[in-house]
């Protein structure tokens, strides 16, 4: 990988480690590293302070491999997006605590801060629906979105 985009993940993700964003084993993290191949952190690890093992580079036209079974669970819905979104760099999956308990009793975030709303007007908060498909419907849902705040799947 890139050194300076190892730099960058590294950063990132240890960023929103500390904010609570990611939590132990959960989240994920990918970048675009060509048209058809992108990285993401590999399954079971800790985004805290991860090195350049932490993470697996895939390649979108081809068959899938081992590499695929050891990447995140997050894999195929950051597949979906880079391909729904070809301009797409960089994506994250992540659970900050206190937006994910607003979306128990709201249905739209409005930011309240002067470039989140310039930028976001709001944010609608996508309901899954039945949860026993979520994750086969997930990839293909998840794509159509710019940004998206999915109410706790877990509630």
């Amino acid at each position: 990988m890139d050194a300076h985009l190892l730099k960058e993940l590294q950063h990132i993700s240890h960023s929103m480690f500390s904010k609570n964003h990611f939590g132990v084993f959960h989240g994920s993290l990918s970048a675009k590293t060509d048209i058809n191949a992108f990285v993401i952190n590999r399954k079971n690890i800790i985004l805290d302070e991860v090195d350049e093992s932490g993470f697996i580079r895939l390649t979108s036209n081809t068959k899938k491999d081992y590499r695929w079974k050891e990447a995140s669970p997050d894999t195929d819905i950051h597949l979906e997006i880079y391909n729904s979104l070809p301009n797409a760099k960089y994506i994250s999956y992540t659970m900050p605590p206190y937006a994910t308990a607003y979306t128990f009793e709201h249905s739209v975030v409005i930011p309240q801060d002067y470039y989140g709303y310039k930028d976001l007007k709001e944010v609608h908060v996508y309901d899954p629906g039945n949860f026993n498909d979520w994750e086969e419907r997930a990839p293909h849902e998840i794509a159509n979105y710019r940004l998206l705040t999915i109410r706790n799947m877990n509630a």
